[in-house]
């Protein structure tokens, strides 16, 4: 890779060298044309003008008649040699074309190697996304299904049996069947009237009946007697842990994850 690198700089370092020396001739060559036009009126036909030689020369009676050598260096060296030169008009367009075409030619491979550098790190980028893509897509099914269980307004879900979700969240995230964590009667203190007092006080009065048909407005009218019972029956599932099977349900709401 830095070869591959250190190629591509040297590669750009002789791009803009070659660009630069072709500015500077244009430049050089439009002043030649600008000096032979304030000289006179001269034909064009008569001008021929070599890109590769750098040479510009007169045709004057059928014969050829150097003008003017640009050198590498770009400095312009007169060969008349001492011969007066009668008034002239130099057309240097085609030679100037030449430039202005071999200049456009030049942008055109750099704007090419740059195109393929950029096409090159969009294939790797692609790449290293169908990757990332391929190792999220296993998590990705299995947070779906969960959040088909989310609980809305309109209908709440039911979760399957407690065991289940935790083995299914152990399965998902850990990889491990995990147990169900139970109270620990030794370390729970028992449940109080107050705590069932306040419970029932939370349940909403205008919804109609539970799961169990039960209304919340029986438990907020009942008797004494009936919530003495209530909190003994509580206080047994959790000394013992043996839940109801019709209590084996959850209902959960997904909320969103934390940024």
């Amino acid at each position: 890779m830095t070869f591959v690198r250190s190629q591509r700089k040297h590669q750009s370092l002789q791009t803009a060298r070659l660009w630069a020396a072709d500015r500077r001739r244009l430049k050089v060559v439009s002043k030649l044309k600008k000096y032979l036009i304030e000289l006179g009126s001269y034909s064009p036909k008569n001008v021929v003008a070599s890109y590769k030689s750098c040479k510009v020369v007169v045709r004057d009676n059928a014969k050829l008649l150097p003008i003017a050598n640009i050198n590498e260096d770009l400095s312009v060296n007169w060969l008349h040699n001492g011969i007066e030169l009668q008034p002239v008009q130099v057309a240097l367009e085609e030679f100037i074309a030449d430039m202005e075409l071999a200049g456009s030619m030049l942008v055109r491979w750099i704007m090419g190697e740059n195109l393929q550098l950029l096409n090159r790190m969009l294939n790797e980028l692609g790449m290293i996304i169908a990757f990332q893509s391929a190792l999220t897509t296993d998590v990705c099914i299995d947070w779906k299904a969960l959040r088909k269980c989310q609980t809305t307004p309109q209908h709440s879900s039911t979760m399957p049996a407690v065991d289940a979700f935790a083995e299914m969240l152990a399965d998902l995230f850990s990889g491990a069947n995990v147990e169900v964590t139970k109270p620990d009667i030794l370390q729970e203190r028992p449940f109080t009237m107050a705590e069932l007092d306040s419970a029932i006080g939370n349940l909403k009065s205008n919804k109609v009946c539970d799961e169990r048909g039960l209304a919340a407005e029986l438990l907020h009218h009942a008797p004494p007697a009936f919530r003495e019972v209530l909190l003994d029956f509580f206080n047994h599932i959790l000394a013992t842990g043996d839940v109801p099977s019709s209590w084996q349900r959850t209902k959960f709401k997904m909320l969103a994850k934390s940024t």
